[in-house]
């Protein structure tokens, strides 16, 4: 992808390189769980991009046996989820890690 009109590329690192990980804010339970409505309970591996505002950029869901249409709403739920985003030092940064989570249709108590 170029830069649009002289615009920096986002370099997205690695958690290894970070010295604090993007850590859950909101969306997912205990940091594991996302809920969406309509899907059986089952684990998926994501790959995610965080920018340094914490906002999910994007979503790349691994291996999954998801029809398309349950993929994209699980994405789209993911989208939704909020970050204290990655850190070098004390400076937030743009960010990209690989997570299990597991999925529900509904929360269970």
């Amino acid at each position: 992808m170029l830069p649009i009109h002289g615009q920096a590329e986002v370099r997205y690192f690695q958690l290894g390189e970070l010295t604090q990980e993007p850590l859950v804010s909101h969306g997912l339970i205990g940091d594991k769980l996302l809920v969406v409505a309509g899907i059986s309970p089952q684990s998926a591996t994501v790959q995610v991009s965080i920018d340094d505002q914490g906002h999910v950029v994007r979503v790349i869901l691994e291996d999954s046996q998801l029809s398309d249409e349950e993929k994209h709403l699980v994405i789209d739920a993911f989208l939704k989820v909020k970050f204290h985003p990655g850190k070098i030092g004390r400076i937030p940064v743009s960010s990209q890690m690989r997570m299990e989570i597991m999925l529900e249709s509904e929360v269970k108590l």
